[in-house]
């Protein structure tokens, strides 16, 4: 690939959505969900705990072959669809057909959550909003539903109807839920709103913990929540049930008590691309073409795609209202909550999906349209726990054991995984997802932890403060459990959260 040729690849990955490892960048110019979309998705769809599919099954998390299971099966229940459309009794959303998302596109960006906690928020009253009660579990629980049915000013059946009227294709379905950067599930939204109390306070608690400092408890490592999000089915432990008498009868000393967290919590990021405006640029993930992108520390596109190649049936593809731009899903990120230190995996698009980091891919998935073209890598912890990686996928999947072994030659002892069409900039490339998430909610930048630079003159202490490409842990305390939504760009949830309570408490005065 020529010089030219390579800034137009450079330039078709980066244009549709400028996404760092750990702090994605909005594109400001483009919609997501509106309230009237969230009357056509309904309530978010909960993503149950599933043990029979690996949820919390540290034993096979330690092998590299059953992660990948456990990832894929994780998958394709995000991918499951989901049915919209039935708001106020509309069961379709055009006469005889009907409408479904992704279960993780029915799911809440920042902006949906302030409206939520806003409202769970002037449900406590003058005297709870001063004393800061915690919202009541049934609340938390039942604000899903209230949130889908609030009442919009001069928002009709009729509206409705003529808004669903306007999905004539599966694009335009697709296209309800917005292009936002970020999502997060009921499960994860649930969470924060249990912990508001204490995540009023993180922005401030962010400059005071240090590498050094000791988890609040043995059960707690994060400094801005009373609790860490439930990993696996686990609610909690017992709480003071005094904080809790105001929601009625209810057993707060009870082992795992219930603070109305549905379900996994789950924070999504994604990498879109303007579709059928420039060619997209695809990725070799092979293991060679891995072991190089190792010494490099920067992803490479190895060719371009034309826009002639890429439809609906082979990448996923949402068009937007009214302004019928469509864009294309070249990347996304989920970490789930299913183990104490969440389960990270990363899907990107690739116009060989069966190689590689493909080759394994269930045929459930295959089925189900363009999901098909999408590979997969997925961590779980720091280290890599099984002593070979590479051997047990050997005979099966060769493609996916050469680049597995691409992918461990720089350190062998860490685990690895890095998204094409997300992880950009110098030493991106070489991330893991967890080492860089693990300082969120401190006051570590987080371009620092992954920055490969060897012309910085900061770069050798750098490198020596985030040891193996940034993928070890040096931590014990976490306080923003892993999200760095919590304090840092799009999201900012702890300083929207205190915005919001101070603006409401200054009105109680």
């Amino acid at each position: 690939m020529n010089g030219r040729a390579l800034a137009l690849a450079l330039a078709a990955v980066g244009l549709g959505s400028l996404t760092y490892s750990c702090r994605p960048r909005r594109d400001a110019f483009e919609p997501k969900a509106t309230p009237e979309d969230r009357k056509v998705i309904g309530a978010a769809a909960v993503l149950a705990h599933d043990r029979e599919a690996g949820d919390g099954d540290e034993a096979k998390l330690k092998t590299f072959a059953g992660r990948r299971e456990v990832a894929w099966r994780m998958v394709e229940r995000m991918l499951a669809p989901a049915k919209i459309g039935t708001s106020d009794g509309l069961e379709t959303f055009r006469p005889g057909a009907e409408a479904s998302l992704p279960l993780w596109q029915t799911w809440y960006d920042s902006g949906e959550f302030v409206e939520i906690f806003k409202r769970l928020y002037t449900g406590l009253g003058k005297d709870g909003r001063q004393a800061k009660r915690p919202f009541c579990p049934k609340d938390i629980r039942d604000v899903h539903q209230v949130h889908a049915g609030k009442t919009l000013k001069g928002w009709t059946p009729q509206k409705l109807e003529q808004r669903l009227g306007q999905l004539k294709s599966q694009e335009d379905v697709r296209g309800v839920s917005g292009k936002g950067v970020t999502l997060f599930s009921p499960g994860a939204i649930g969470g924060l709103l249990a912990n508001y109390g204490t995540i009023l306070k993180c922005p401030d608690v962010q400059k005071l913990v240090t590498r050094t400092t000791p988890p609040p408890t043995e059960k707690n490592f994060s400094a801005c929540m009373d609790r860490e999000f439930p990993a696996g089915d686990e609610r909690g432990v017992p709480v003071d049930a005094a904080a809790y008498a105001h929601c009625g009868d209810i057993d707060a000393s009870a082992p795992k008590f219930d603070y109305g967290m549905d379900g996994v919590a789950v924070a999504v990021k994604t990498a879109w691309n303007v579709a059928h405006r420039d060619e997209l640029g695809a990725f070799d993930t092979s293991g060679p073409a891995i072991e190089a992108m190792m010494k490099t520390g920067e992803w490479g596109a190895a060719k371009l795609i034309k826009d002639s190649d890429l439809n609906p049936g082979n990448i996923y593809t949402i068009k937007l209202q009214p302004s019928l731009r469509e864009y294309w899903l070249s990347g996304i990120h989920f970490a789930a909550k299913t183990t104490r230190h969440w389960l990270w995996i990363t899907l990107w698009w690739s116009d060989e999906p069966d190689t590689d980091f493909g080759a394994d891919r269930p045929e459930s998935l295959k089925r189900m349209g363009p999901w098909g073209n999408y590979k997969m890598c997925v961590v779980s912890d720091y280290n890599e726990s099984d002593p070979d990686p590479a051997g047990s996928l050997e005979k099966l999947y060769p493609s996916l054991a050469a680049a597995v072994k691409g992918g461990a030659a720089r350190y062998p002892s860490s685990t690895w995984c890095s998204n094409p069409y997300i992880e950009l900039g110098k030493g991106n490339a070489r991330t893991n997802c967890i080492g860089c998430h693990q300082h969120a909610g401190t006051a570590e930048v987080p371009d620092e932890v992954f920055a490969d630079d060897p012309a910085d003159k900061a770069n050798a202490e750098r490198r020596a403060k985030y040891p193996n490409d940034g993928r070890s842990q040096v931590r014990s305390s976490f306080p923003a459990d892993y999200l760095w939504s919590m304090t840092h760009s799009p999201d900012f949830f702890a300083t929207k959260m205190r915005g919001k309570a101070y603006e409401m408490d200054l009105s109680d005065k």
